[in-house]
C-alpha cells in the first residue's frame, strides 16, 4: 500500500498511545472507587462499588471501540497526565500486597498463598525492561543469548511440570482438591452429575469411569489426576502456541517466557508452603481453562486460518459443540467464553449480512447440540436428568456466598492491563480490517487473538469481583491475560523491526531525552513488555515442589485423618445397620469417596453439607431432604467435620446441626456403642 512507512508509524503511535490513555483512565476509576469507598462513603463491604467499576471500565472500552468503528481517531489532550497515572498504576500494582491477615496469627497469609508482587519483583523489573529488546530482537541471536533462553526454559519447563503434577498422595490444596476427586468419583460410586449427585467444581471428568471399569478406586483416582495434570498441561502448551504464532521470529522459548512464570506465579520471597500458584488447584486450570482455551483456540482459527467459508463453519459448529458440552461442567467461564463469541462474531465476519447471519447460526447450533447432548443420552440410558440441579452451585455464589470486598493489590495493575489490551488490539483490527495486504495479515490476526483473549479474561474477571481474592481468583486470569499481552508484544515488535522507537537504550542517546515526552511513552511500554517476563522471579520453586512429590510416597498428603476417620465411622455404624436389618446411607462429605470405600449408599447430594446451608437458598434443604425421603434409610451416620467459629470464641462448631427437630425433622441422634455420641441419627417419629 502507498506511504506504508507513514502509515505504519501512524498505527503504532495510536496502538501505543490507546493502550496508554485507557490504562490510566483505567486505573483512575479503580483509584476513586477505593477512595469513596475506604474515605467518604464507609461502604468497606459493599458489593455494588466493586460492581461499578467493573461496568465502568467496561462502558470506557466500548467507548474506545465505537470510536474505532467509526473510524475517527482518539487522540487524549490530557496524555501526558494520564502518561503519569499509568506510571502510578503500574507501579502500585507491582508493590500493593493484599492483605488478608495472618495465618494461624503467625505469618501473614501472603506467605502461603499469592497476594501480590512486591518490591524485589518491581527491581527486577526495571532491570530487565532496559534489556527487553535486546531479547526480542530476531537479529540478536549470540551465543550468549541462546544459552541465557535455553537455561530459562529448562527451569520454567521444570518448574510447570512438578507443579502440576499431582497424585492422591501428593495433593497440595487437599482441602479443595478433594471435593474434585469427590466429583470425579461421582459415575464410579454410582451416582450420575445431575441424577443423584450435584456437582461443584466439575462434570465432565467423571465420565472416565465408563472407560476404565476395572480399576481400583486408588488407582482410578490417580488415572483422573494424571488426566488432569495432561489437560492442564495442554492449556498451558496452547497459549504458549498461539503466543508463539504472534511473535517475529517466532520462538518457542521466548513464547514461553512470555506465558509460564505469568501462569505460575507464587509468594515470593517468603513462600513458606507448596501453596500459593494456581497449579495447586485441580479445579482452576484442568477444571476451568482447559475446555475454555481449547474453545477460543478453535474460534480463533476459524477466523484466520482459512478464508473458505464452509471449513469455518465446520470449526464453528465444532466449537459450538464443545461450548455447549462444557456448559454442564462449570457455568462461569463457559458463559463468559459464549458471550466473548457472539460479541465478537459479527467484528471478525465480513460485511456481508449473510455471512454474519450464517457464522452464527453454525455457532449457536453447535451450542445448543452440545447442551442437548448429555441429557439425550441420560434418556437413551434410563437415567433421569433433573434442571433443577443445574446451576445450583452458580447460584449460592450469585447470591452473595463467600462475598469478599475487592482489596488494594496487583488488581491496580491487572484489571487496567486488562482493559487497555483489548482496546489497543481494537484498534488495531478496526484500522486493518479491510486492508489485504500480506504485510499487514500477521498484525490483524495477532488483534484478533488478543482481543478474543482479552475480552474472554474481561468478561471472566466477574469470577474475581464476587470472591475478591488475588489467590486463585484473579491469579486464574492471568494465563488467558498472557496471551493477550503476547499478542501486544508481537505487534509492536512487527511494526518496530529495529526496535529504533521502542528502545530505552536507544532513546537514552538521544540529546534532552528527559524532556523528551517519546522517552517516558517508550518506558512505560517497555515495563510492561517486560512485565511477563520478570515474573520468573515469582514463579513456583521446582526443587520444592519434587521434595513434595518425593517426601508424599514415606508421607501422604491424603486421605487425611478426618476422612479416615470417617471411613471407621461409617464400618462401625454399617455393622449396626447390618446387624438390625436397617438401610444405613452416609450424609457427610465427600459421599462419593466414602460409597466406594465403605459400601454404604451416600445420602447427600452435595460435596459438603455446607453447600445445604450456604448462601441463604432455603430450596438447598428441601431438595436434600427430598432426597433422603426418596431413599428412605432407617439409619444415617453423619462426618466429622467442623467448620468455622461459634460466635466471639475458637469453639468449633459442627455443619449439620440436628437440634431438637432433627435431620429433616424425621432423623435424631441415636447412641450405639463403638461410635462417638451424635455421629448415629435414627428415623424416628417426631414428637415435639
Amino acid at each position: 500500500m502507498d506511504n506504508e512507512p507513514k502509515f505504519i508509524q501512524k498505527l503504532n503511535l495510536g496502538f501505543q498511545n490507546n493502550f496508554i490513555n485507557s490504562f490510566g483512565i483505567i486505573f483512575l476509576i479503580i483509584f476513586v472507587h477505593f477512595f469513596f469507598r475506604y474515605y467518604l462513603r464507609n461502604y468497606y463491604y459493599s458489593e455494588i462499588w466493586d460492581l461499578s467499576i467493573y461496568f465502568l471500565s467496561i462502558s470506557v472500552g466500548l467507548v474506545y471501540f465505537i470510536r474505532f468503528y467509526l473510524n475517527k481517531n482518539f487522540h487524549s489532550k490530557l496524555f501526558n497526565i494520564l502518561l503519569i497515572v499509568s506510571f502510578i498504576g503500574f507501579i502500585s500494582g507491582l508493590l500493593f500486597i493484599e492483605d488478608n491477615g495472618l495465618w494461624n496469627n503467625e505469618y501473614p497469609i501472603s506467605d502461603y498463598i499469592w497476594s501480590g508482587f512486591g518490591f524485589r519483583n518491581l527491581i527486577f523489573l526495571v532491570l530487565i525492561s532496559i534489556f527487553i529488546f535486546n531479547l526480542l530482537d530476531k537479529k540478536i541471536f549470540n551465543k550468549q543469548k541462546k544459552i541465557f533462553l535455553f537455561v530459562a526454559n529448562i527451569f520454567i519447563y521444570f518448574s510447570l511440570f512438578t507443579s502440576f503434577w499431582q497424585t492422591s498422595s501428593s495433593l497440595i490444596d487437599v482441602h479443595h482438591n478433594e471435593y474434585v476427586i469427590n466429583d470425579f468419583l461421582a459415575i464410579k460410586s454410582g451416582n450420575f452429575p445431575f441424577e443423584t449427585y450435584i456437582p461443584q467444581y466439575q462434570t465432565l471428568y467423571s465420565f472416565l469411569s465408563l472407560l476404565y471399569v476395572g480399576l481400583e478406586i486408588d488407582q482410578f483416582i490417580n488415572v483422573g489426576l494424571v488426566t488432569m495434570f495432561i489437560a492442564s498441561v495442554i492449556t498451558v502448551l496452547i497459549a504458549i502456541h498461539l503466543v508463539k504464532k504472534t511473535l517475529p521470529n517466532n520462538s518457542w522459548m521466548i513464547s514461553s517466557l512470555i506465558v509460564i512464570p505469568l501462569t505460575l506465579v507464587s509468594p515470593f520471597p517468603n513462600r513458606r508452603d507448596v501453596y500459593g500458584t494456581i497449579a495447586a488447584h485441580l479445579s482452576a486450570v484442568s477444571g476451568r481453562l482447559f475446555m475454555c482455551v481449547l474453545i477460543l483456540f478453535f474460534f480463533y482459527k476459524s477466523f484466520t486460518s482459512t478464508q473458505q467459508e464452509k471449513k469455518r463453519n465446520l470449526i464453528l459448529i465444532f466449537t459450538g459443540f464443545l461450548t455447549g458440552l462444557n456448559l454442564w461442567s462449570n457455568q462461569d467461564f463457559s458463559l463468559s467464553v459464549i458471550l466473548t463469541m457472539l460479541s465478537l462474531i459479527w467484528i471478525f465476519s465480513e460485511k456481508k449480512y449473510n455471512s454474519i447471519i450464517l457464522n452464527y447460526s453454525c455457532l449457536i447450533f453447535g451450542i445448543l447440540f452440545g447442551i442437548s447432548i448429555l441429557p439425550i443420552l441420560y434418556n437413551i440410558f434410563n437415567h433421569d436428568f433433573n434442571f433443577t440441579y443445574v446451576g445450583l452451585i452458580t447460584e449460592a455464589y450469585l447470591s452473595g456466598y463467600g462475598s469478599k470486598k475487592m482489596l488494594p493489590g496487583p488488581v491496580f495493575l491487572i484489571f487496567p492491563l486488562l482493559i487497555s489490551l483489548v482496546v489497543s488490539h481494537l484498534y488495531m483490527f478496526s484500522r486493518l480490517k479491510y486492508i489485504k495486504s500480506f504485510e499487514f495479515k500477521q498484525m490483524k490476526q495477532n488483534s484478533i487473538l488478543g482481543i478474543i483473549f482479552g475480552s474472554w479474561s474481561a468478561l471472566g474477571f466477574v469470577y474475581y469481583l464476587n470472591l475478591s481474592s488475588t489467590s486463585i481468583q484473579l491469579q486464574i486470569i492471568l494465563l488467558p491475560l498472557s496471551v493477550a499481552l503476547g499478542a501486544f508484544i508481537g505487534n509492536l515488535v512487527l511494526m518496530d523491526q529495529n526496535m529504533n522507537n521502542l528502545s530505552v537504550l536507544n532513546l537514552l542517546k538521544e540529546k534532552r531525552f528527559y524532556f523528551n515526552n517519546k522517552f517516558y511513552k517508550s518506558v512505560f511500554i517497555s515495563l510492561i513488555i517486560a512485565f511477563p517476563f520478570s515474573t520468573i522471579l515469582s514463579i513456583s520453586n521446582p526443587i520444592n515442589e519434587f521434595i513434595r512429590i518425593s517426601e508424599s510416597q514415606n508421607i501422604p498428603r491424603w486421605p487425611t485423618q478426618t476422612l479416615n476417620k470417617n471411613i471407621e465411622n461409617v464400618l462401625t455404624a454399617k455393622d449396626y445397620a447390618e446387624d438390625n436389618n436397617g438401610k444405613l446411607v452416609y450424609f457427610g462429605y465427600l459421599g462419593n469417596y466414602l460409597s466406594l470405600k465403605t459400601g454404604v449408599q451416600s445420602g447427600i447430594l452435595f460435596n459438603n453439607p455446607k453447600e445445604i446451608l450456604v448462601g441463604g437458598l432455603e430450596n438447598r434443604e428441601d431438595i436434600s431432604c427430598s432426597y433422603l425421603k426418596e431413599i428412605n434409610p432407617e439409619y444415617i451416620v453423619i462426618d466429622d467435620l467442623f467448620d468455622g467459629f461459634s460466635s466471639g470464641n475458637n469453639t468449633p462448631y459442627r455443619l449439620i446441626d440436628i437440634g431438637e427437630t432433627g435431620l429433616c425433622g424425621e432423623y435424631f441422634i441415636f447412641e450405639i456403642n463403638k461410635l462417638q455420641d451424635g455421629y448415629f441419627l435414627k428415623k424416628l417419629q417426631n414428637e415435639s
